[in-house]
Order: structure tokens, then sequence, then C-alpha cells
């Protein structure tokens, strides 16, 4: 690998281009499940064309993680500093989060009071799409060690020390799939992510020496395989057998973030866009302010966005049987209406300083 500068602009504007792609991913890929996890529409054009966008929004979570490993690792900042960081970045918000998703209840409000499966729950990290921050909370955790360990290794150490950590990621969640026991705690769940984590450290600091073509090929290739796997899991489920979705986990095996090929969809991608010269962005002041902002929303688009998927489906009947245009329609339309409500209501809470914290920002 060459060493790249890392304080180019241009790499800026990647990192605000690559957090736009991944919450799109991520809001896209709970508005389109009504759709994709249906068998009733499977086969026809509006779910194969759901099922292609799904699938290639499954880099969404590897591309956040990513994209922290190479804003974390870099930093030189004491071990109080990473911890002060993790609580005010992460943990304000993953507490706050998590008491308003268990109490939302995905649009039935429960206002019981908290028991012991509610801990549970808070700390296995399992609440809805929280379990990435849980992620990221283990992973700010060790990132001293890490950055420590990689500041005094040679590059060829590094390399090795990367493809020995993706390797273990992707042998511990093929494991928990074989033995259907998809399970995870506060401090365990970030293990496997780790390779993600030191992906964008090292692939954001250093050119990889592979052409543009090689890596597009890869990338669309494994999209490809991704659908195709999709699609045949769906055949599955129709004839009741989910040997590749056990009980109590994530996706389908093919569909998560450390399955082969997502993986490989999730490091190509994260090379070709990271290392790219932004020079559109840069050379317009008002598409940069733009862009810097919907990046600055991303987090709490992220935290807010399933409320607001619920409320749009009571409010505006949005919801997949109640859905009055045809359906070729209801993901871009549904997609843009709940980025939206999700992008205003951060804006909101960002503008004020004693809510800043619940989005991870520090009171100014």
């Amino acid at each position: 690998m060459k060493p790249a500068l890392s304080t180019n602009s241009a790499y800026v504007a990647a990192v605000d281009i690559i957090r736009i792609v991944a919450i799109t991913g991520v809001v896209l890929i709970h508005v389109a499940n009504p759709i994709h996890s249906r068998t009733d529409f499977l086969g026809g054009t509006t779910w194969w064309t759901t099922n292609l966008l799904v699938s290639f929004s499954r880099v969404s979570i590897p591309l956040f993680i990513m994209l922290s490993g190479f804003l974390i690792l870099q930093k030189q900042e004491s071990l109080q500093e990473t911890l002060r960081r993790m609580l005010t970045r992460l943990f304000i918000p993953y507490t706050f989060w998590f008491l308003i998703h268990v109490r939302w209840n995905a649009g039935h409000p429960d206002l019981a009071v908290f028991d012991a499966s509610t801990l549970s729950a808070y700390l296995v990290g399992g609440s809805y799409h929280l379990y990435f921050l849980v992620i990221l909370i283990g992973l700010y955790a060790v990132a001293p060690v890490i950055r420590k360990y990689l500041q005094n290794t040679s590059s060829r150490i590094q390399s090795e020390f990367l493809y020995f950590s993706l390797l273990v990621g992707i042998g511990l969640i093929a494991l928990e799939y074989f033995a259907h026991q998809c399970t995870g705690t506060l401090f365990t769940r970030w293990v496997p992510f780790t390779g993600f984590f030191i992906a964008g450290h090292l692939l954001g600091m250093h050119q990889v020496e592979i052409s543009k073509k090689k890596l597009a090929s890869i990338l669309f290739v494994s999209w490809g395989m991704v659908a195709l796997f999709s699609f045949y899991n769906m055949k599955q489920v129709l004839v009741g057998n989910s040997i590749w979705q056990p009980l109590g986990c994530l996706t389908p095996y093919f569909e998560h973030y450390l399955s082969p090929l997502v993986v490989m969809m999730s490091i190509s991608f994260f090379i070709l866009f990271f290392h790219y010269k932004y020079a559109f962005i840069t050379n317009h002041q008002r598409l940069g302010k733009l862009i810097r902002l919907v990046a600055r929303l991303s987090f709490g688009i992220y935290l807010t966005h399933l409320i607001v998927i619920d409320l749009v489906d009571i409010t505006f009947h949005l919801g997949i049987n109640s859905f009055l245009v045809p359906l070729p329609f209801y993901i871009p339309l549904k997609l843009a209406v709940v980025f939206v409500i999700s992008g205003v209501i951060s804006f909101l809470l960002l503008k004020f300083p004693l809510t800043r914290p619940l989005l991870g920002e520090k009171i100014q």
C-alpha cells in the first residue's frame, strides 16, 4: 500500500459522501423491508428491484464502521480522552434512544415500568437497530490499544493484522449461524467487526495497489451474488426452510455484514469512493455545505428513522397495505419522506444546546 495524504480536502469530502451513502442505505433497508421480506412479492419486477437495492445497501454498516476507524485511529489522544469521547458520542445517545425505542415499541407505546428484561436488552444491545452503537462502543474502547499497535508495526504486519482480523470476524459470524446461536453483549458484540475498523484506517491512509477496474468488478460481482442468494433464501422460506437465518440472527447469512460477499462489497466500495477526487464538491461552495449538513445529520437520522417510519405509516398511510399509489413508487416516495422528516428532527435537536448530546454532540 502507498501512503496517501489524509489532510487533503478530497478526503474530507469522501468521508461525507460515504456517510451519506451509508445512512441512505440503512434507511432504505428498513423502508424496503415490507416488500423485500414478503414471499407474495417474490420474483416480480418490484421485488427484484427492491432486492438489488437492499443487497447493495448491506455495505452501510461496514462503511460506517470503516469511517469510524479512519477518523478515530489516526487521532493522537489519551485513554481518558477516548473514554470521554465514547461517553459523549455513544453512551449517552445509546442510553437515551434505547429507552425511547423500548417505550415506543414499534408504534405501540408501552409505558410499563422497567424490569429485568429491559436491562438485559440494554446490555446485549438487542434493541432494534441500536446494536450498531454497541459495536462502536466496544471499538472505541479498544481503539487506544489498536492505535498503539499499528503505530509500532511495519506496513507488512499491519496488512497481515488486517487480513487476520477480517478472517476472524467472518469466521465468528459463520460459526454463530452454523451453531444457530447469534448472540452478543455490550462487551463482545464489537469483536467480529474489528477488521472493518482497522480497514477504515489502513485503507483510508494508504492507496491500494489494485486497479479501479478490478475493484469495480469485485463490487458488482459480489453485489449480484448477494442478490441471487437473497432470492434463493426467500425460495427456501417459501417451503418452510429457514436454515440460512436461524432464530435470533440479524439477517440471512449471505446478507450479513460479515458474510464474505458483503465484506468484499464493502471493502471494494470504500476503496473506490474514499480515494475518488471530489472536485465537483470542493469547487462548489453551496453543494459542499449541503453535503456537510446532510453528513452531520446522518447520526440523528440513524437514531430516529425507525420511529419516523412508524409515524408516517400511521399518519400518512404509507404502510405497504394502505399505500394508495402504484407499488413501484413505494420505496422512493417513502424513502424521501422518512429521510427528510428524520433529517428535520435531527436538525432541530442539534439547534438546542440541551438536546445536542442526544445526537452525540457536545453542549456549546
